[in-house]
């Protein structure tokens, strides 16, 4: 199976448009706490990996967080 020419073009149009917006979101916090943020997200993700999660739903049930609001899928 292989992506088509068209497919590739529109997988690194989302790419550029996902990596501007990030840029944007990140770009009210100093380089400093860009670093902060990666090494705790990089915990996070290690942490997860360790405990096998794999963003999947168990038993079809979906926790809840607090005052009603749930995660998206």
């Amino acid at each position: 199976m292989r992506i088509t020419p068209e497919g590739d073009a529109l997988v690194e149009k989302r790419c550029a448009a996902q990596s501007e917006v990030a840029d944007r979101i990140l770009s009210t916090l100093t380089p400093e706490e860009i670093e902060s943020l990666n090494v705790l997200t990089e915990k996070i993700i290690h942490q997860c990996k360790d405990m096998g999660a794999r963003g999947e739903r168990k038993h079809g049930r979906h926790h809840r967080h607090g005052k009603g609001r749930g995660c998206r899928k």
